[in-house]
């Protein structure tokens, strides 16, 4: 919920204005509760002015595309924990990886293998690695 204009006094400062407030629910106690926590150490005295917004909060629901690419184990030592991915795109760079990034356990040099593409320190690494069936 929003309150589109807020017009209110508290106990030190008087004549305050918020626009586009957020609040939990659409009372002026969940106001009052909101503004008291923002101005510490001061109580709500008065509003002057409180106009709800009428539009409906949006939902924000975030898409995110994933891109799983497919390659092979260059090399991997398990005693280090950290390997290479030969990408199956042509002319790509090799990725690192992390033994964190495995799926499973049990993965060996040449074994084909897709993953997504995160970011690290030096650059792109590949992540999420699962063996390919």
């Amino acid at each position: 919920m929003k309150a589109k204009l807020l017009r209110y006094d508290m106990t030190k400062t008087k004549n305050r204005k918020r626009t586009d407030f957020e609040v939990s629910e659409q009372t002026e106690s969940a106001v009052i509760a909101r503004l008291e926590k923002i101005h510490k150490g001061e109580k709500f005295v008065a509003f002057h002015e409180l106009v709800w917004s009428e539009e409906e909060p949006e939902e924000k629901v975030e898409q995110k595309i994933v891109e799983v690419f497919t390659g092979e184990v260059k090399y991997f030592d398990a005693t280090k924990g950290f390997g290479f991915i030969r990408p199956d795109i042509e002319d790509a760079e090799d990725l690192f990886f992390h033994v964190t990034a495995l799926s499973t356990k049990e993965i060996s040099d040449g074994e084909a293998v897709e993953y997504e593409i995160g970011y690290g320190p030096k650059g792109p690494v590949a992540i999420k690695i699962k063996p390919l069936e």
